[in-house]
């Protein structure tokens, strides 16, 4: 069975990061006004499900969603995804609002960030501020940032802890 997922509907809008706000259709949501921020993405169309013996081999890209309350409102909404690229800009547009600190900080925004984005400058970055500014432990910051050896770890320590 070569064949996509069954949509069963149709899906239509549009979802942009502007500077100051999301805007979702004709609907602007200001990142100051958001909480409660959750992130589900990393379905894209084409890619292989678990299901290929039984079922379809592969997705439609409809498995991605945000979540978040805004001005007391309860807001969820799924999208599609095309392609991996179209994943990792997602990504870097959620990086950015996370390590920019767009949308008020909450530890638990972190785990949305993926392990190729942790990487990045404006990441590591943003821990080593965490770190410094006593609103992430020393040891978790570091854990978050990554290193590969005990030797990188006390460099680390030394750099962002002291």
């Amino acid at each position: 069975m070569n064949e996509h997922e069954n949509i069963n509907g149709y899906f239509e809008g549009d979802l942009q990061f502007k500077d100051d706000y999301m805007q979702v259709d004709d609907r602007q949501f200001e990142y100051q006004h958001i909480t409660n921020f959750t992130v589900s993405a990393g379905d894209y169309y084409g890619k292989p499900t678990p299901e290929s013996r039984s079922g379809p081999c592969y997705t439609n890209g409809i498995g991605n969603s945000i979540t978040f309350t805004y001005n007391d409102e309860k807001i969820k909404f799924f999208f599609e995804i095309n392609t991996p690229y179209e994943v990792r800009f997602f990504f870097d547009q959620i990086t950015t609002l996370i390590c920019q600190e767009k949308i008020k900080y909450s530890r638990h925004y972190l785990n949305f960030i993926p392990q190729g984005h942790r990487e990045s400058t404006e990441f590591i970055n943003f821990v080593a501020k965490l770190i410094k500014e006593k609103r992430v432990d020393c040891t978790e910051g570091l854990l978050l940032m990554g290193y590969s050896s005990d030797e990188e770890a006390m460099e680390m320590r030394a750099k962002y802890c002291c």
